[in-house]
């Protein structure tokens, strides 16, 4: 008995020292993670900019994505990356012997969850709340058509969409990741409120739920026995489902889709709900201060060449 009782007592010893080593190792781990993710955010939202205004018309005031906007995003995120960082000894499959083998295993879990975050407080806040509100407001200052503030402000989502950004020692990575068109967050929210707002047809931008790991293996081993050809990996079907939702969306950018309904107001397009906490979201539009023009870039992404960028007056 007292063997047994030594026996317990030397396991719970050990399993509290591993917890406090790990304790240790997010804790020291954990500013090197908050700055990788706000560089990472940071190039997305210059990358954001430069596009944003090289797709306005020249007489708007330029688009800029401050400081204290970016501060805010990360004092949001930060809980995030705090929490998707702590690795449980106890639920852990992988043999963690150091620091660098907790680094691989936390910025795994990190990047998993990446999409969703950057979706919520990054996209989500930055198109809708802040790109959205600024082009309304400066369509109605500069007495544009009113059809004209969805025109210019779905251009330009779709050469977001369409564009890259360059991170440090990796390839160029689309400026919205994939999975943030699969994952539910507020950012696809916004973008499936916009296409049913168009009455877009929603087979051209819904996708197939993911199946569970027991129907993935029965699926996979009856596509073997009738010799069918293997699923797309993980990726590509990220890229096939974002893919679909970026071209349902090129759908509303045209004059017959424009004119078909009434254009919304600042506020009323993102509305989001996280099913896993039960929480709703529902982020303020605040129009950003108006920004005293530069001198005017003859390069757009329309490739048009007149004052306005395309874009006519009443």
């Amino acid at each position: 008995m007292m063997h047994m009782a030594t026996s317990s007592s030397l396991t719970t010893t050990a399993a509290a020292t591993r917890a406090q080593l790990f304790n240790t190792y997010h804790q020291q781990l954990l500013r090197e993670f908050t700055a990788n993710i706000r560089e990472n955010i940071n190039i997305r939202l210059d990358a954001v900019e430069q596009i944003v205004n090289l797709g306005l018309p020249d007489c708007f005031d330029r688009f800029e994505i401050q400081k204290v906007i970016r501060d805010e995003i990360m004092v949001k995120i930060e809980p995030e990356i705090d929490d998707k960082t702590k690795v449980q000894h106890k639920s852990c499959t992988k043999q963690i012997n150091s620091i660098k083998d907790y680094r691989n295993v936390a910025r795994n879990r990190l990047n998993r969850n990446k999409p969703k975050f950057l979706g919520n407080f990054v996209f989500g806040e930055i198109i809708f709340s802040k790109l959205y509100p600024h082009i309304y407001q400066q369509c109605n200052l500069h007495k544009l058509q009113s059809v004209m503030i969805m025109k210019i402000f779905m251009t330009i989502l779709i050469s977001i969409f369409e564009n890259h950004a360059q991170f440090t020692q990796t390839k160029p990575q689309p400026i919205i990741t994939y999975n943030t068109l699969v994952n539910e967050n507020l950012f696809k929210s916004g973008c499936i409120n916009l296409l049913k707002h168009y009455q877009i047809p929603a087979q051209l931008y819904q996708t197939e739920k993911r199946k569970s790991s027991k129907k993935k293996a029965k699926a996979s081993a009856a596509s073997i026995t009738a010799n069918k050809p293997k699923e797309p990996a993980k990726r590509d079907k990220a890229k096939m489902a974002y893919q679909k939702i970026v071209d349902a969306m090129k759908l509303i950018n045209t004059d017959q889709k424009l004119m078909s309904a009434a254009i919304p107001e600042p506020g009323h397009i993102i509305t989001g709900h996280d099913t896993r906490k039960n929480k709703t979201y529902r982020t303020m539009c605040i129009t950003p201060p108006s920004i005293p023009s530069p001198p005017a870039i003859n390069i757009n992404i329309n490739n048009n060449n007149n004052n306005n960028n395309g874009y006519n007056m009443l």
